[in-house]
């Protein structure tokens, strides 16, 4: 019986085992060694995020710190006087919407208003209105005018209110209805001693 033995071959085998064994190896050492790097990008970016972030929140708090500063000198520089000057000024404003919704909700049945103007603290307003059968119009005008006196709003910078103008125009309007009225007063303001300007 005869024995053959290769030891060659199997030297040739074991080398190839291990040169497989070290290419995977080296391959699995490169492989983690990519997703170290990778890992360490990440918490790279992330570090430098978190420093622009935190110079952006520094950036703003010295911001609004610097706005908070003005805003402290601004308000210890507002004085009694300037208090009292703007607490004047609201006092003293005209709101036209309301006052002339005052001039106009006491109009009586038939009368319009047809002009309003405003010239030297003046207020000027003319219309006209049909004439009754028993011919009072000066008495309704003049409930109308009492009204206004009377009314908060349309007295506030104006409180001189004064008829100025009743006049009867005689035949029928071109809608042929009756007679009718046209009347002006004025409303003028006062001076502060208590005479009109």
């Amino acid at each position: 019986m005869k024995y053959e033995i290769n030891l060659i071959d199997d030297l040739r085998k074991e080398e190839a085992r291990f040169a497989r064994l070290s290419e995977f190896q080296t391959y699995g050492a490169v492989f983690l060694l990519g997703i170290l790097l990778l890992v360490l990008f990440k918490v790279t970016l992330v570090v430098f995020s978190m420093q622009d972030a935190r110079i952006n929140a520094e950036a703003k708090l010295a911001l609004l710190t610097q706005e908070y500063q003005q805003y402290q000198a601004t308000t210890l520089s507002i004085d009694k006087d300037d208090i009292e000057l703007l607490d004047r000024l609201q006092h003293s404003r005209e709101f036209w919407t309301k006052k002339l919704s005052s001039l106009a909700s006491p109009l009586p049945a038939d009368y319009w208003v047809n002009s309003i103007a405003y010239k030297g603290n003046v207020l000027t307003v003319r219309g006209f209105g049909y004439l009754e059968r028993e011919q009072k119009q000066l008495i309704t005008l003049d409930d109308y005018l009492n009204v206004l006196r009377h009314d908060p709003i349309v007295i506030k910078n104006t409180p001189m209110v004064i008829l100025k103008e009743a006049r009867r125009n005689d035949g029928e309007d071109e809608s042929g209805r009756r007679e009718r009225v046209s009347f002006e007063f004025t409303a003028l303001a006062m001076n502060p001693t208590g005479t009109a300007r």
